[in-house]
């Protein structure tokens, strides 16, 4: 079963895709969490998000992958980004990433 929610975060709304699904692959088929749609485009968008939570926090850069529901509009990002996002703050702080992490 698929979730997906909005989490307005500051200034950012933060559209997530939660599944209880295995992630095999980045590659893997991307279905719409609204309407069940396979008929997606999905789009490379650079965000920037703060690290930490006071006024200097450092704004960190990631390139995530953005879906959008050909059938019903629905923008979403699922775990890629998520992973993407993980390892930009990896990167960040010197430390592995997941990918490096579990080789």
């Amino acid at each position: 079963m698929d979730i997906e929610f909005t989490i307005k975060w500051k200034k950012f709304d933060v559209v997530m895709q939660h599944s209880n699904q295995i992630i095999e692959s980045s590659f893997r088929q991307t279905q719409c969490a609204l309407c069940g749609s396979k008929k997606i485009q999905t789009r490379t968008e650079d965000i920037s998000f703060p690290y930490g939570s006071d006024d200097s926090a450092p704004i960190l850069r990631a390139a995530i992958p953005v879906h959008t529901c050909e059938d019903c509009e629905l923008e979403f990002t699922n775990h890629d980004a998520d992973i993407i996002c993980h390892d930009t703050v990896c990167r960040y702080l010197v430390v592995p990433t997941l990918q490096n992490a579990t080789r």
